[in-house]
């Protein structure tokens, strides 16, 4: 290899660390890899509408999506207050809805348990990413436990301190990660494929310590 192409894949490696260490935010537990394959994907029509935050407006819709039906579009839309002139204190203040980020999922099932694997949609990277850039982009992949009700849906993530407790006491087997500093980062990378991933679910997958719920959204 030449001298060129090792400068070129030196540039290529940092910009590659750059991306990923700017997706792990604090206490967020991510996988480089899916936690289901593409053909586990289930369709639940109670999923699908617009759900409010419970005491706030905010709100996330959730639909198919149109290129590929094995997966839901996620679309999250915040309640912004801001004054209307010159951000001056005594200034009317308006309400602005806010799309917040464009995501797409796979729901599947692990036995009788319902999970949402949730990563980055092609649109919200188009607009955030220049095409050069993206070329370079390693997606990431982050999970819910999903109950789905009548009126009511709840997502529960999975436990950050319980994970670092269960590497600590060696309780998480063959389930290889990249944690942060405890103390200054506060992220887990997931890195074992996805085979690995569905059986590390299987096996916790009950562990109500693990799933912390994070997030409660009504119908109105």
């Amino acid at each position: 290899m030449n001298r060129r192409n090792v400068y070129y894949k030196k540039i290529f490696i940092g910009i590659f660390l750059v991306i990923i260490c700017a997706t792990l935010n604090s206490c967020i537990i991510r996988s480089l890899y899916p936690f289901c394959y593409n053909n586990d994907s289930i369709k639940n029509n109670g999923l699908t509408g617009i759900w409010y935050e419970k005491d706030s407006d905010d709100s996330i819709y959730i639909g198919d999506l149109e290129s590929d039906t094995r997966f839901y579009v996620l679309k999250f839309r915040n309640i912004i207050l801001s004054h209307t002139i010159d951000d001056s204190p005594i200034s009317p203040i308006t309400e602005h809805n806010c799309d917040t980020g464009i995501l797409k999922g796979i729901l599947f099932n692990i036995e009788d348990n319902t999970f949402l694997d949730i990563t980055a949609s092609e649109i919200d990277l188009e607009k955030q990413i220049k095409p050069i850039a993206a070329l370079y982009l390693t997606n990431v992949h982050s999970l819910v436990k999903v109950d789905i009700q009548k009126n009511k849906l709840i997502f529960y993530e999975l436990n950050y301190d319980k994970m670092r407790e269960y590497y600590s006491n060696n309780k998480i087997k063959n389930l290889k990660c990249f944690a942060g500093n405890a103390e200054n980062d506060g992220s887990i990378l997931l890195v074992s494929e996805t085979k690995d991933l569905k059986k590390f679910l299987k096996k916790h997958k009950d562990d109500k310590d693990l799933f912390l719920q994070c997030t409660e959204y009504l119908k109105r």
